[in-house]
């Protein structure tokens, strides 16, 4: 990962051309950015049972994070894994003007996956005693041995109970009466007061639903998958236990929406939506949010009849699909030009027909992915791009590497 401070040294006080930027490099428009906040924002307030609960995966940048709270309404934070959460840990103060979660008054982040092996527990108490006087660390348990051993750190946790609702991935499942109990035990577990947890609720997120193109069978199936589900084991619970899901928590960029019409859920955790990428926007009638997010390259060669750049694989995620170029930072696709991947650190933009113009050496393109999580990942800093189409300041990415 390059020094950002190092990094800022070789360039000129803010703020500057993009061209300065050595490509490739990550560009945000901040009014886009903020539009897709407001826009979330705007949605939710529809919903007032409804908390909003962004995934940090997305972007793994503190300063986003805390426009999330600030700017977005956000309640609370989700992260993958502690590589994300981490650094949010050791920044904690620069939270202090956020928005704090109706939550006993403490930032709300939450792990949306099990902590499973000695060091990541080692690690994951490190960071609730350096963090809980501000802040509620969530984790996901679907294993009562796993649920023993975060009793056995005598540490403050909330704990969600995952459920699998279709994807067959992770999560308790309850098909069956036998499924059911689990779920309540670990309920009755976590609630036990000779420990130090605390019962938050229900994770039922269904990640494979969210790219459904079809629009009338992406809401089917959410109905039918995360909600059914969700609403089964929170009036089970209830039920048989008189327990109570304070949370039912999951949805994502491509559901949310859906989520929120079956009226089980009442946390949702949308990411992609503050950047968007191509996948999403090949929904049929796609979230109601815009591209704020490029990757800016340099033509480096037109010698062989084809615009070759430096947005290789080593600057896009190519496994979802290739990235669409823009006329600049707008949503304008460049028409009769197809990008392939030229290795690692080329891609190649070809004209689609005959006579169409081809690029210059030197000209700089904006590429949007198809999939953002993994492409930010790719990378260790974002450049803010003001009206003025200047550079005015620069963020930096903590890449995870799934840890």
């Amino acid at each position: 990962m390059r020094n950002l401070a190092l990094l800022l040294s070789t360039l000129p006080p803010f703020p500057f051309h993009p061209s300065l930027l050595p490509t490739p490099f990550l560009t945000v428009s901040r009014s886009a950015l903020t539009r897709n906040l407001e826009g979330m924002q705007s949605i939710l307030s529809k919903h007032p049972k409804v908390r909003l609960r962004p995934h940090v995966k997305t972007h793994k940048c503190v300063e986003i994070s805390k426009l999330t709270l600030t700017v977005g309404g956000a309640q609370g934070l989700c992260f993958q894994v502690m590589d994300e959460l981490e650094p949010h840990i050791d920044r904690i103060t620069e939270f202090d003007d956020a928005n704090k979660s109706p939550h006993n008054n403490k930032l709300d982040f939450m792990l949306t996956s099990s902590v499973i092996g000695k060091n990541k527990l080692n690690r994951l108490k490190t960071l609730v005693n350096n963090s809980s006087y501000t802040t509620l660390i969530s984790v996901l348990v679907d294993d009562i041995n796993n649920l023993k051993q975060l009793i056995d750190l005598s540490v403050p946790l909330g704990v969600f109970i995952e459920i699998d609702v279709g994807q067959n991935r992770c999560g308790v499942n309850v098909d069956d009466i036998q499924g059911l109990k689990t779920v309540e035990l670990l309920a009755k577990t976590i609630q036990d007061p000779t420990n130090k947890l605390e019962f938050r609720g229900i994770h039922a997120y269904q990640g494979a639903l969210q790219h459904v193109r079809l629009e009338s069978e992406r809401s089917s199936l959410v109905q039918a998958q995360s909600v059914a589900t969700a609403e089964k084991v929170k009036n089970y619970l209830l039920q048989s236990s008189n327990i109570t899901s304070p949370l039912i928590t999951g949805a994502g960029t491509g559901s949310f929406l859906h989520e929120l019409s079956g009226g089980v859920h009442n946390e949702v955790q949308p990411g992609s939506y503050i950047f968007m990428d191509t996948d999403y926007l090949a929904n049929s009638n796609p979230p109601p949010f815009e591209h704020s997010l490029w990757i800016l390259g340099t033509v480096l060669s037109n010698a062989t009849g084809r615009a070759c750049c430096d947005i290789g694989s080593k600057a896009v995620d190519l496994v979802s699909g290739v990235p669409k170029f823009t006329q600049g930072m707008t949503s304008k696709y460049f028409e009769n030009m197809e990008y392939e991947s030229g290795g690692d650190e080329h891609g190649v933009l070809s004209p689609t027909k005959e006579g169409a113009e081809i690029l210059n050496v030197g000209d700089l393109v904006h590429a949007v992915p198809c999939h953002i999580d993994p492409t930010v990942n790719l990378h260790s800093e974002i450049a803010v791009i003001n009206d003025a189409g200047d550079v005015e300041d620069i963020w930096e990415v903590h890449r995870s590497c799934g840890r």
